[in-house]
């Protein structure tokens, strides 16, 4: 079969008029006391590229097709996130990857696709192709197909036909099909202000799913009932149901707190002794299952995903966590240690993802803790700033946090310090894979008190890691934080200031109900601005 290099937005910006600095996080933010600044990737640009992920989960619904997004290159992240649509922009290198992976597709399909009125793919003919045609279509587009989009398939169809045959030509049109606009890109354009119901349903199903609408969901947009709330939210209710649902909520939260590059292959292999060969998977599967347990199938909290004395583990992960009486290689809920282990903070796939190759860091984990879990902005170091820890006086030996607070002291280093290092503290028993430490190298106790600033508008003492996490479990910075990513994650966007005055009340709500998931996502789809465009359009 031959290539096909069809995609007509080659080249294209995903944005245009781009301007200003990345805007500040909205989560906190009293904008009655203090300017908000419009970032350059605020803007509800009208397109959306599909992500890798989500290009792969729609490939496979449409095609039976698995896996075909291995082979295309990751995507941009902005503000930790991939699916910002003005980092979503295709170069030739994209065109290239997509049409190589397009044609793979296409020849792997019509070896098993399912043909309407007992066709048969060797044998398919004109009217045989029509009828497909009439059913792909739609579904790939997420939409009615034109007139003129059918016709013009219908022509790259006997065209390559008579050269080719008939199997080679429904690869051409599959292939062709895959590198369209029609297909790489979810519209939000709408008409009149308001989104089409095709727009909405693949702006609900691509948010709780990550994958193209359903036929349910599409007979609801062919009946234009999706701009009711309560149909919206009949139908969110549904599509939570699945396990897709708890498997893209997984996803975004990975995304958001960089558990994605929880790998080890980045350590020190002094630090990997003893591990067991399934002990990198483990740690990913708990976090997934626990993500999606708390998130999801519990309609959990916030509090809980920071501070529940839960997880899931299988014998290897119990044996590290030091917790008896756990056999096999299925994960299972497993109460844990409370002083050792609370919540998503404390399990190995954060300190593989966070610490160093070779040793633990405080300002590593200190920054991850500020700007990830709190959304709290942090300045650069000052240009002459000298970042390397102090040696202790002649006969004298300082434990890591020692050194920490005598750099600490220095003036220059004061400030940001003191508001990076408690976080850091916290945690100083985790080695860089998330092993649990009684002493510290110098055989001594871990030092692990501090003072937490800087917290919903004031500070707290915490003693060590347990107490720690139930601060932020507890904090409304914490849950301003989670739904503000939750917010730009929706949108593909970073939050501008026409956004406030919908999103605060969904914040604040958030925030009553102590961090519920599926309240905040309720919310979210039943609110007036789910169906429109986006404000700065």
């Amino acid at each position: 079969m031959r290539v096909l290099m069809v995609l007509c937005c080659a080249g294209m910006p995903a944005c245009q008029g781009i301007i200003g600095d990345t805007p500040a996080s909205l989560a906190g933010a009293d904008t009655s006391e203090r300017p908000f600044v419009l970032g350059d990737q605020h803007t509800a640009i009208g397109v959306r590229r599909l992500t890798r992920a989500e290009l792969g989960a729609t490939i496979e619904d449409l095609l039976g097709v698995a896996g075909a997004e291995t082979s295309l290159p990751p995507d941009q992240t902005i503000a930790f996130l991939s699916n910002n649509a003005h980092g979503l922009k295709v170069g030739l290198g994209d065109v290239e990857a997509l049409a190589r992976m397009s044609e793979a597709v296409a020849a792997e399909a019509v070896t098993s696709i399912e043909l309407p009125l007992g066709c048969a793919v060797a044998t398919l003919g004109a009217d045989c192709y029509d009828a497909f045609a009439a059913d792909f279509l739609p579904r790939a587009f997420r939409r009615p197909a034109s007139d003129a989009e059918l016709e013009r398939y219908r022509a790259l169809f006997d065209a390559t036909r008579e050269l080719d045959g008939d199997e080679d030509a429904l690869a051409a049109v599959i292939a062709a099909v895959l590198q369209s606009p029609g297909f790489l890109y979810r519209t939000e354009i709408g008409d009149g202000g308001e989104l089409t119901s095709w727009e909405i349903a693949s702006r609900l199903s691509y948010l709780v799913w990550g994958t193209m609408p359903d036929n349910e969901l599409l007979a609801a947009a062919a009946a234009d009932r999706l701009r009711s709330p309560d149909s919206r939210e009949a139908q969110l209710r549904r599509l939570l149901a699945s396990s897709r649902a708890q498997a893209n909520v997984s996803r975004f939260v990975l995304e958001w707190l960089g558990l994605g590059d929880a790998r080890l292959s980045r350590k020190d292999p002094s630090v990997l002794d003893g591990l067991p060969a399934d002990f990198e998977a483990s740690t990913r599967a708990e976090t997934r299952a626990f993500i999606e347990d708390t998130l999801v199938t519990s309609a959990g909290t916030v509090e809980t995903l920071y501070a529940s004395t839960h997880s899931f583990l299988n014998a290897t992960l119990a044996a590290f966590y030091g917790v008896p009486g756990i056999a096999g290689d299925d994960l299972r809920r497993v109460s844990l240690p409370s002083r050792e282990r609370r919540g998503l903070l404390t399990q190995a796939s954060i300190f593989t993802a966070h610490a160093k190759e070779l040793g633990y860091s405080v300002v590593q984990v200190g920054r991850f803790v500020r700007e990830r879990v709190l959304c709290q902005e942090l300045p650069p170091p000052p240009d002459d700033a000298d970042t390397t820890l102090p040696a202790p006086p002649a006969g004298t030996r300082w434990s890591y946090r020692e050194q920490f607070e005598a750099h600490a002291k220095e003036p220059i280093c004061k400030g940001c310090h003191a508001f990076l290092d408690p976080p850091g503290y916290a945690f100083l028993p985790y080695d860089p894979v998330g092993r649990y430490r009684e002493r510290d190298e110098h055989g001594e106790p871990f030092d692990t008190k501090g003072e937490l600033i800087e917290l919903d508008g004031g500070s707290a003492p915490f003693a060590d890691a347990a107490d720690f996490t139930t601060l932020i479990a507890g904090s409304n910075a914490a849950k301003d934080c989670f739904a503000t990513m939750f917010h730009q994650w929706a949108y593909g966007r970073a939050l501008a200031r026409e956004d406030l005055d919908a999103f605060a009340p969904l914040r604040d709500d958030f925030a009553t109900s102590g961090g519920q998931f599926t309240g905040l996502l309720t919310a979210l789809v039943r609110a007036p601005e789910f169906t429109k465009p986006g404000p700065t359009r």
